[in-house]
């Protein structure tokens, strides 16, 4: 990802989404105050990853026609993975947030870092594998965990209520299931 979408991306993204495929450009420049130049060279990055798509509307006097932007739903999915006490979820979701699959199961007991890593890959691939979506359309991954987590280091430092103890300091960039990187690790407070 360039440094034009890290750091302007999602607000472009967000307006886009709200806007439920109404919006122009000058729409999405008045929502997210994002400089016309700026705005345009994201609107053309985003469309180049195929993320977003302009039609062309039929002109209603004179000037150019409008074009309202639209987000591809379909054109990546990410996948989220909460890890509670008692249940781990696991959803996926399609670029606008529409779930597209979503598994449960209950948390089994900590017993050690590759067990735990093993069982959860697993039990997100039995979640994203029956919808057949390709691999390259898969982002990545985001977990949250019921206990303590440096988000910084993407480490997830215990989970006590499951059996994970102090200290164990599992970093998350180990975890790909399927090849799917693993971006982020939250406690539930934050997620």
């Amino acid at each position: 990802m360039t440094p034009l979408l890290k750091r302007h991306g999602i607000p472009v993204l967000d307006a886009i989404h709200r806007g439920q495929g109404r919006l122009s450009k000058l729409d999405v420049h008045r929502q997210t105050r994002i400089p016309w130049g700026t705005l345009c060279r994201v609107i053309e990055a985003l469309q180049a990853q195929k993320l977003i798509g302009l039609r062309t509307e039929k002109p209603a006097g004179r000037g150019r026609p409008t074009q309202p932007i639209s987000l591809r739903e379909e054109a990546v999915f990410f996948i989220g993975l909460d890890v509670g006490a008692s249940q781990t979820k696991c959803v996926v979701c399609a670029l606008g947030g529409r779930v597209v699959g979503h598994t449960e199961t209950p948390t089994p007991e900590y017993r050690g870092k590759d067990a735990f890593f093993r069982w959860l890959a697993l039990f997100a691939k039995k979640t994203f594998e029956p919808l057949a979506l390709p691999r390259r359309k898969i982002h990545s991954l985001g977990l949250s965990v019921s206990g303590s987590v440096d988000s910084e280091r993407s480490l997830i430092v215990s989970g006590g209520n499951f059996g994970l103890p102090w200290g164990e300091n599992l970093s998350v960039s180990e975890f790909a299931p399927g090849g799917i990187p693993c971006c982020y690790a939250v406690n539930t407070q934050g997620a």
